[in-house]
């Protein structure tokens, strides 16, 4: 987690706002409750937490629901990242047919 602000920067430092020093890493390796303490130790706890890959949604909508900050339903990640799981809920749902063409479309592509 990178805790500063982007009101602190100016644009052009905008672009490093990625780089170290950075205060915590989030890569899984600690129980979620251990991490959730370290962050509220921090000097400013991060507007929103962002997932950076398919693996780190579960972590994010855990994070921001703890945290009070908008997201999704962490019960639901699984909804956000299992692309079979989204296929079979286009299949089950009544979508307008360009889109259901569209998809067979994408689908045979692939």
């Amino acid at each position: 987690i990178n805790s500063r602000r982007k009101e602190s920067f100016s644009s052009s430092q905008w672009a490093q706002i990625d780089s170290p020093p950075y205060q915590l890493r989030l890569d899984g390796s600690k129980d979620f409750e251990m991490l959730a303490s370290e962050i509220e130790l921090l000097p400013t706890i991060p507007d929103i937490f962002l997932a950076g890959t398919d693996g780190a949604v579960p972590l994010a909508d855990r994070l921001n629901r703890r945290f009070k900050k908008p997201g999704n339903n962490p019960d639901t990640s699984h909804f956000r990242t299992d692309k079979f799981f989204m296929n079979d809920v286009l299949d089950r749902v009544e979508i307008p047919e360009r889109i259901k063409v569209a998809q067979r479309i994408v689908r045979s592509s692939g």
